[in-house]
């Protein structure tokens, strides 16, 4: 630890800097420092926190427009009788891509590297990533199919790898009590990047060459935001090198050892499977509603969705570590929000009251996204091991989402068959809607067994 000294009479005395003394050392772009504990952690401005966090960004764009938009473009290219089967292939695989994101963060939390535990490993997986999307390009003006699927793996395995790590940033270097603010940027950028996205689609008529540049761009621009960032990472020194054994076990978070991070996991995986019901929305939008163009219809409910989850992102956080009334709370309000406009849904027929249902919902999911962030941080096992922990975190949202259309698929099909074939019934989606629900409510519910996390 950097120290200061003062002379008595006794000789000289040692003191440890204490957080003003490295807030100035990050400022200025020493790198000679060490982890601050908790106590020598420092504030930063919204400015630093925006810069930080910037990849969060990329990875909203990224994530949001993939599934329901590129994808589904790029496996009608590919084969159009056989578009569902590709579609659902390209989907495994980036759903399986998640799980590199123990592995490295597990890496990540054991670096010795002098630049910091968490950025280069960010570097290096952006870099990879850049080049994951040229040969996507590449494959997808080409129709190399077989490279693009490739370069489709590597992309989605880099910008996993990138965000885990990130997100190990945030219990690195941010002090508890602006964990709600930290947090609430990260959903912030996560919100923003998803309607940008959305953005270039309509601007460029769903031109996917387009998109890949565009990509591209942001992950440029992000990587350097973070990179030139004020907030410095401290290396580390004799952290031992995992083993296989370290990464057979990185997977594993134990009911009782690790109680409330397990149960915290639980939460999400419910939300995922509550929010995954969305997944119908298209042939909702065709059949209840009956919109003229259910394609740009669902786009436009995404973007006010987006919208609305931007409004409430931020604030949430801020407002929770202002008042510093725990962010269960929170969980609760959004997920009654998120849950009730579901069950809405139910009775719609016509386009105006879907846009501000889904405003609703937009809005409890920027709140329960930043409140979500902040559990996992509070609740983690080992904060030496942040970007292991939230690797795993982030696998629950690949399994809620894997579920959730595995048990809806079958019950629309079984509860809402019609004589049109191809069409549902409205009780089909009341089960679908309700089911939905059910997983929101649920998902906040298992959270008041939480006994060290408010």
């Amino acid at each position: 630890m950097v120290q200061l000294t003062k002379v008595n009479s006794g000789g000289v005395e040692k003191l440890p800097l204490r957080a003003n003394a490295v807030h100035s050392s990050s400022r200025s772009g020493s790198s000679d420092v060490e982890s601050p504990e908790e106590d020598e952690k420092v504030k930063y401005t919204f400015q630093e926190l925006y810069r930080t966090f910037a990849y969060s960004y990329v990875n909203g764009a990224c994530m949001s427009t993939f599934p329901i938009a590129i994808l589904p473009t790029e496996a009608a290219r590919v084969s159009a009788e056989y578009k569902t089967i590709i579609l659902a292939g390209l989907l495994t695989t980036a759903g399986l891509a998640q799980l590199a994101g123990p592995i490295a963060g597990l890496y990540s939390d054991r670096s010795t590297d002098r630049k910091g535990k968490r950025r280069p490993f960010m570097y290096s997986a952006a870099t990879t990533g850049s080049l994951g999307l040229i040969l996507m390009l590449t494959g997808s003006h080409y129709e190399i199919w077989p490279l693009y699927c490739f370069a489709f793996l590597i992309t989605m395995l880099s910008l996993n790898t990138t965000f885990a790590c990130m997100v190990g940033l945030v219990a690195d270097l941010i002090r508890e009590e602006q964990n709600g603010t930290a947090n609430g940027v990260v959903a912030l950028h996560a919100g923003m990047g998803a309607l940008s996205g959305f953005g270039m689609w309509f601007l460029f008529d769903g031109d996917t060459r387009v998109m890949y540049g565009f990509f591209l761009c942001i992950l440029f621009l992000a990587i350097f935001s973070t990179a030139t960032a004020p907030i410095k990472e401290i290396p580390q020194e004799d952290i031992p090198r995992p083993t296989w054994k370290d990464i057979r076990s990185g997977f594993w978070v134990s009911p009782s050892k690790h109680r409330d991070f397990f149960i915290v996991f639980i939460g999400r995986m419910l939300y995922y499977m509550g929010i995954s019901s969305t997944s119908f929305f298209l042939y909702y939008l065709k059949d209840m509603v009956h919109a003229e163009n259910p394609e740009l219809t669902l786009s436009m409910t995404a973007v006010v969705g987006l919208a609305g989850s931007i409004m409430t992102a931020y604030p949430s956080g801020k407002v929770s570590d202002s008042l510093k009334n725990g962010r269960i709370i929170y969980i609760y309000i959004s997920s009654a929000v998120m849950a009730a406009g579901m069950v809405l849904f139910i009775v719609c027929e016509s386009l105006p009251p879907v846009f501000v249902i889904m405003g609703l919902i937009g809005g409890g999911q920027g709140c329960y996204q930043t409140m979500d962030y902040c559990l996992a941080l509070d609740s983690l096992p080992n904060k030496k091991e942040a970007a292991r922990f939230m690797g795993v975190w982030g696998v629950a949202a690949f399994v809620g989402s894997s579920l959730g259309p595995t048990i809806g698929g079958p019950t629309l099909f079984y509860f809402g068959q019609t004589e049109v074939p191809g069409e549902f019934s409205r009780k089909g989606y009341a089960f679908i809607w309700c089911i939905g629900a059910f997983y929101l409510l649920v998902s906040a519910f298992v959270l008041r067994y939480l006994k060290n996390v408010k």
